[in-house]
């Protein structure tokens, strides 16, 4: 089971929403990432570019 964490998300009509990304695994980090996505993105959205 991982633990998934977004941190900081901002959503604003002028910016692009800004997410940070992290997973841990075994208390482990194995993935972090900070990426902005357009308003028309959805977390879901977020969580495809993990895979």
């Amino acid at each position: 089971m991982a633990d998934i964490k977004i941190k900081n998300v901002e959503a604003n009509q002028k910016q692009p929403l800004k997410a940070k990304i992290q997973l841990k695994k075994d208390k482990k980090e194995f993935y972090s990432k900070s990426e902005s996505f357009d308003r028309k993105n959805s977390i879901q959205s977020i969580f495809k570019t993990l895979l």
